[in-house]
């Protein structure tokens, strides 16, 4: 099993908890289309797609939780705008270029 990693801070952790799954979460941040996703990693230290990327932990302020996952959960980032036309190739763009160093595969 291939894993990979997805992160968020300790606020999110008791909904997480409480459900007893990861959901993606209705973002409203930059104005992106729905659906909004659920992301993971192959960096097992985070990387900028992580939503708790800014959270302070990349500076040594604050903890971030890692779910260790299956990659067979997930489906590749450039299959999702296929399923889901509102993702457009500009708001594909657009979300790319925001996240510096974003590897989307």
């Amino acid at each position: 099993m291939k894993e990979v990693y997805h992160f968020t801070c300790p606020a999110r952790l008791p909904w997480i908890l409480k459900s007893g799954e990861l959901r993606a979460g209705e973002n409203n941040v930059g104005g992106f289309p729905d659906p909004d996703f659920l992301w993971a990693t192959s960096a097992s230290v985070g990387d900028k797609t992580a939503s708790a990327y800014h959270s302070g932990y990349h500076d040594g302020f604050a903890p971030l939780v890692r779910f260790t996952l299956s990659e067979a959960d997930f489906e590749p980032w450039s299959e999702m705008p296929a399923k889901y036309p509102a993702w457009t190739p500009s708001e594909v763009r657009r979300l790319e270029n925001g996240i510096k160093g974003m590897d989307p595969s």
